[in-house]
């Protein structure tokens, strides 16, 4: 064994350096991934927005139909007046136009006051329900459609006859007031 035998050996048992560490850029690309994952779901909360602002219209078109035209909505348009009479009563009539502007708003640009105002207005039409209600001689839920269709309806029977039994029709309308 000579020398060129351990020079041999020498040179098997050499590792490669290894290649020296690059920087990471792995906190750019994740910053870049948050910034993407945040753009797709507010670009898929916007998606929802409009398909509901759509259904919304549609809806508005087919209770229009159902609500103020003798069977042009067949008998989707039927069940709409039965569901929205039933439900509001004289109100019901009015609920395409309520729908169609929800929908408009739903397809505008969102402001951060949306959800307040829809609270606020859906609160100022349940208190206009019950006092239309009252106003009507407050049918309860027993009683005939016609009177009822006439009211508030089913909804109004159901703002109105806890307030009624809690504070008479008197303190009920100051209630909803």
């Amino acid at each position: 064994m000579g020398r060129s035998d351990t020079k041999k050996q020498a040179s098997t048992t050499r590792r490669k350096a290894a290649p020296a560490k690059r920087k990471s850029s792995g906190g750019r690309k994740a910053a870049a991934r948050r910034r993407s994952t945040k753009q797709q779901q507010a670009e898929r909360r916007d998606r929802l927005r409009d398909v509901w602002g759509v259904a919304l219209l549609v809806l508005a078109a087919l209770a229009a139909l159902g609500l103020w035209t003798d069977g042009a909505a067949g008998w989707l348009g039927t069940f709409l007046e039965l569901a929205f009479r039933g439900l509001l009563g004289i109100f019901g009539l009015i609920a395409p136009a309520v729908l169609a502007v929800a929908g408009f708003v739903l397809l505008a640009e969102p402001r951060a006051a949306n959800p307040r105002i829809a609270v606020g207005a859906t609160l100022a039409a349940i208190a206009v329900l019950g006092l239309w209600h009252l106003w009507a001689g407050a049918p309860g839920f027993a009683a005939d459609l016609g009177d009822l269709h006439g009211a508030s309806g089913w909804v109004g029977a159901a703002v109105v006859w806890p307030l009624v039994a809690l504070a008479a029709a008197a303190g009920a309308a100051v209630l909803l007031a």
